[in-house]
């Protein structure tokens, strides 16, 4: 198309060219610059290539030398003495068609006079800005009929006699260009006018006294000219405001009204009223400055009482109280306005005198039920009444307490607050102050766990009450009972046996306990009883009924009881049943279906799931091997399925398995589920509804992927066969989950919309967008999520009056989150000329190189996953690389952590909302990182890896980060056909000896928890293939390398287990040490084997391993 074009332009310009040059030949034109002879005499005019200067500058004089007259074919100089020109006027603007007259013959020819300074258009100012409001472009004509244009600001260009104070219609100014050989000076006008203001005041109209500035968000001034053409939106940045001043506000005057000044340019444009209240932060930095000048540099013992610093008064402490709870009360943004110091001043005297006063409290008030002795509970209630009564006082409710109860209530709960204790960590709470000459280490947080938490003084009552239950039960044995009457006692044997294993697995439960209600029976045979009967059954007949009483008696030392099994049947028969019937109706599918099968939802599954593992747990927490051998037999396998098979928990929850944030949105669901699938009428409640905005507000601030996950979980066909296409939207046949109806149901009610009339509601049509928006936008589906928010911005602005309000108490929530997220796209069009909506590409600027590591360092933890996971679906088995995976999660971790630590806002949006690269349906680097996380944390729960115990070995996973590359390389090694995508470990002396020497520098429970990791083999078998290749040309040195590394793990296993004990094939026993030794021997007879070369060879590669361990197993000797 574009050849033929540029083909078909050159014909028309070639016949257009010819077609001038026949009418210049034959008449004799017209128009600027052109010649005409009069009266139709073709024998005079003025050529086209003969044209003088034709553009002048208004008040110079006429030029036309170099302009040629033509006559009868000669050509005349137009400024040759028989050549007159007139009706050249140099001050009149404009087109002037001049007469060129030669000896009678006469012609025309049309000249331009300009003024020597042009405006691009009509500027126009308002009164008070600058020049440099508008982009100011001047047109300047040089005298010899040339121009240029410039614009404010060219180097050159000056402009005087600019001032906005006064409005004028027209303000003269006065131009002058000097640059190189131009020197032009020129005037052109402008307009000022007054502008009509229109200003919208901030949303936020209430302050703390705390806050320090304007907030300026929702805030607008507008200024526009009276007729309406010229509008300049002024930047809130460009605005300034005086009037406010949080600091009246406090304890003598805790609400002020202030009126907020507006100004723009030195003007007052408008007014507004804040409202500014003394608040908790300003309250908590009160009480800090209070408490500043406390000296905590003296330490004295406690005796049994911490010591306060000198002059500490009462009230002090209990203002230091006052100020903890309002400090754990604070939002966290509002909590991180208080300075360490002044933290430090309160967390300090709040520890201090809270403990001695929750002690001091508890001592007194319940002496003879139980004490507490830097955090130890024991119980000395010498007789059931005492306990009563200490039970009684504890288990009142709050308005029933006694004053004592409550404040150990209140400060149980103070001083174990998570923030609290997470913030003073490391504060000395004796700072500089020294004890027999060395620093006191005294921690507040050490100081504060030392106060139970409110959760275990609950505790302690509920011991009491099953102390007081099992009095009570047992008292039906008579006390002359013997061991063939206590049959008639079973029920109430049984049902003590189960509260004794209750308060055994009590974390304030003692010896104490069982020895006090033993004692308060009579005689003292309260356990003598529980033995006497299970031991009878032992001897039973039925060898079932042996093997359990057996167990009963074994579980009694333990003080176990098992939950009766029959408790928790019911989750794993209807669960077993839905998952059954979900693979069922998903194997059937072809993807072509109409309508979506009756069973769409998961929500009843994931709830009996949840159950099962409840049920599974309060079996396995029994420890009783009779019901946990049943539990195995019945629910175990149905419960693995229920987790790991088609369609259970891993696989609708996928990476957010284990995320507690997004557990906590299911949590919030299952609890308004169960409450309404118990009584319908529950909908209806103040409670649904609180409780369900709760949950829709916790889902809202999910993240996208975590919001997708939550949508594949509710329904288990919506990631393999998008069924419904919609979740969280209506169509005629109503919605596809509880959730959405509870959703629906209540944000309805909220809005006033009818059932009936909601195709008539403005809040209805915006909140159903919203809500494929939201669904649009975890789906990463750009286009459509653009489609709802420009529509839903539309209507939205559009909208006025009580439903709009009703609409902003309700959602506006949701609202704003999703037009913030709508700011990051972009309305384009593509390829086929549609219009469509993009994310906006992300910058990473300096962040790019670890965006790069970390997108490939994800990519390498795929290729694992895939392996791990995927691998087994085509060829029925998979390679675990473990330690191939969580060694590139401890880096992915780490590059992750660098970025979300970067302070940099947007970076922190890319990481967090930007697809990476150029696919508009790609995974943000947050998404790949979470992905990453959920599997890890999946991994090393299959591994039966501690999590708490995998996070606190920091050494080990600083050597996994830093020796990911090893493990790739030895997956590569040991299965060629995985390729290492990344960079590749230096196989030489240098860089082994330095992994072995690091990998001996870990702990030994991290070196044998890498083992635990690395089920492949793969640091062992990385080094072996080396070693191999090393040693290929002698066998020898190959097999003592190999027995070297052997000893190596011998070693690592008789740190971890040194009791542990080996059967060798003759019977005999021997210790782990004994056998290491064994081993430490052959591998010296191997090494002297050895050739001297081989020695000298071996020497060179591996003497520095064998040295060491040659050090260690020389000095180990047998006990």
């Amino acid at each position: 198309m574009r050849k033929h074009f540029s083909a078909a332009l050159a014909l028309l310009l070639l016949f257009t060219g010819l077609l001038l040059l026949t009418v210049s030949c034959n008449t004799t034109g017209s128009g600027n610059g052109t010649g005409t002879g009069t009266s139709g005499d073709s024998s005079v005019f003025i050529g086209k290539d003969n044209m003088p200067q034709v553009l002048f500058v208004q008040g110079n004089e006429l030029n036309l030398s170099g302009g040629k007259l033509t006559v009868n074919g000669k050509e005349i100089d137009l400024t040759d003495k028989d050549v007159q020109v007139t009706g050249y006027d140099k001050d009149k603007l404009g087109e002037q068609t001049l007469t060129v007259t030669y000896k009678g013959k006469s012609t025309s020819l049309h000249v331009t006079v300009v003024p020597r300074v042009q405006t691009a258009e009509q500027y126009l100012y308002f009164q008070g800005e600058s020049m440099d409001a508008v982009s100011l472009r001047l047109k300047f004509t040089r005298d010899d009929g040339t121009s240029f244009t410039v614009k404010a600001g060219d180097e050159g260009l000056t402009i005087t006699g600019f001032s906005s104070d006064a409005t004028q219609d027209e303000l003269t100014l006065t131009a002058s260009y000097r640059k190189g050989t131009d020197d032009l000076s020129g005037s052109f006008t402008v307009s000022v006018v007054s502008p009509e203001v229109s200003f919208k005041k901030p949303r936020k109209t209430a302050y703390g006294s705390h806050e320090t500035a304007l907030d300026w968000l929702g805030a607008s001034l507008t200024l526009k000219s009276a007729d309406g053409k010229t509008t300049r939106n002024i930047a809130v940045t460009d605005l300034t405001a005086s009037g406010f001043d949080p600091s009246v506000a406090g304890a003598d005057a805790p609400s002020v009204t202030q009126t907020v000044h507006v100004s723009y340019l030195g003007r007052e444009m408008a007014t507004f009223d804040i409202t500014v209240t003394y608040s908790e932060v300003s309250q908590v930095r009160d009480i800090a400055a209070n408490l500043m000048s406390l000296d905590w540099s003296v330490y004295i013992r406690p005796d049994p009482l911490m010591h306060y610093p000198a002059g500490t008064t009462e009230e002090q402490g209990r203002m230091a109280m006052q100020a903890l709870s309002l400090y754990e009360s604070l939002s966290d943004s509002d909590a991180g306005l208080i300075t360490v110091n002044e933290f430090n001043a309160i967390a300090r005297l709040a520890v201090t005198y809270g403990y001695n006063t929750w002690q001091t409290t508890l001592d007194e008030s319940y002496k003879g039920v139980f004490t507490v002795s830097y955090g130890e509970v024991s119980f000395d209630a010498a007789t059931r009444a005492d306990a009563q009564k200490g039970y009684d006082r504890l288990n009142a409710g709050e308005d029933a307490r006694d004053e004592a109860t409550a404040l150990i209530y209140q400060y149980s709960t103070l001083l174990n607050n998570e923030r609290f204790l997470k913030n003073s960590k490391d504060v000395l709470l004796y700072e500089g102050a020294e004890e027999d000459g060395k620093k006191v280490e005294l921690t507040v947080d050490a100081m504060a766990t030392i106060v139970l938490p409110e959760g275990t003084v609950r505790q302690i009552a509920q011991v009491l009450d099953k102390m007081l239950t099992m009095e009570d039960t047992l008292s039906k044995v008579p006390a002359g009972w013997s061991v063939d009457g206590l049959s008639a006692y079973a029920a109430d044997i049984d049902t003590v046996y189960d509260l004794l294993g209750k308060v055994d697995a009590s974390a304030v439960s003692d010896s104490s306990v069982y020895e006090l209600v033993n004692s308060w029976r009579e005689g003292g045979d309260f356990f003598e009883i529980l033995y006497r009967y299970y031991y009878g059954l032992c001897a039973s007949e039925d060898a079932a009924v042996a093997k359990a009483a057996s167990e009963k008696v074994n579980k009694l030392t333990d003080y176990r009881l098992p939950t009766p099994l029959k408790e928790i049947s019911l989750p794993y028969v209807y669960g077993h049943t839905l998952q059954t019937a979900m693979q069922s109706i998903a194997g059937s599918l072809t993807g072509e279906e109409d309508a979506v099968p009756s069973l769409i939802e998961s929500t009843m599954f994931l709830y009996y799931y949840r159950q099962a593992v409840e049920g599974q747990e309060k079996i396995l927490a029994t420890g009783d091997a009779m019901y946990i051998d049943l539990y195995n037999l019945l629910y175990a396998s149905i419960l693995t399925s229920m987790t790991t098979g088609d369609y259970g928990y891993y696989e609708l929850n996928g990476t957010s398995s284990y995320d507690s944030v997004y557990t906590k949105v299911w949590d919030a669901y299952i609890a308004v589920w169960e409450k309404a699938e118990e009584d319908p009428s529950y909908v209806e409640t103040e409670e649904f509804g609180t409780s369900v905005a709760a949950m829709f507000r916790a889902f809202v601030e999910l993240r996208p992927n975590q919001q997708y996950n939550f949508l594949k979980a509710l329904n288990y066909l919506y990631s393999d066969y998008h069924m419904p296409t919609m979740a969280l939207y209506p169509d005629d046949n109503g919605l596809y989950s509880k959730f959405a109806t509870y959703i629906y149901a209540y944000y309805m009610n909220k809005l006033g919309v009818q059932p009936d009339a909601a195709s008539e509601s403005t809040g209805f049509d915006i909140f159903t967008d919203l809500m494929i928006a939201l669904e649009a936008y975890a789906n990463n589906d750009a286009n459509t999520f653009g489609q709802c928010m420009a529509e839903v911005q539309t209507k939205y602005k559009a909208w006025s009056g009580t439903d709009k309000d009703a609409f902003d108490r309700n959602l506006k929530f949701l609202y704003d989150r999703y037009m913030n997220y709508f700011a990051m796209f972009d309305k384009t069009t593509d390829a086929d000329g549609k219009e469509v909506y993009r994310y906006r590409g992300a910058d990473w600027g300096e962040y790019k190189e670890i965006v790069e590591q970390l997108d490939a360092e994800l990519a390498r933890a795929q290729l694992a996953q895939l392996y791990i996971d995927y691998l087994s679906q085509f060829t029925g088995e998979s390679i675990p690389m473990y330690l191939a995976y969580i060694s590139s999660y401890e880096r992915i971790r780490v590059l992750a952590d660098r970025l979300l630590a970067c302070g940099n806002e947007d970076i922190l949006r890319n990481y967090y909302y930007l697809p990476l690269g150029e696919k508009q349906d790609g995974d943000t680097l947050y998404a790949g990182v979470y992905d990453a996380e959920g599997n890890f944390t999946r991994y090393l729960t299959l591994l039966g890896i501690n999590m708490e115990e995998y996070s606190k070995a920091d050494n080990l996973r600083a050597f996994l980060r830093n020796n990911t590359d090893y493990f790739w390389s030895a997956v590569e090694l040991v299965y060629p056909q995985i390729a290492n995508p990344g960079t590749r470990f230096t196989f030489d002396d240098a860089h082994v000896n330095a992994l072995m020497e690091s990998f001996r520098a870990l702990s030994p429970d991290e070196r044998y928890l890498l083992l635990t990791v690395d089920s492949l083999n793969i640091y062992y078998g990385g080094l072996e293939a080396y070693y191999a290749s090393i040693f290929s040309d002698s066998e020898a040195e190959k097999n003592l390398a190999s027995a070297l590394l052997g000893l190596e793990i011998q070693y690592i296993s008789y740190l971890e287990f040194p009791d542990r004990s080996y059967t060798l094939e003759d019977g005999s026993v021997i210790s782990t040490k004994e056998y290491l030794l064994r081993t430490w021997t052959s591998v010296k007879i191997a090494f002297s084997s050895l050739t001297l070369e081989e020695r000298n060879d071996f020497q060179d590669h591996m003497g520095v391993m064998y040295d060491v361990y040659r050090n260690i197993c020389d000095n180990l000797t047998i006990d």
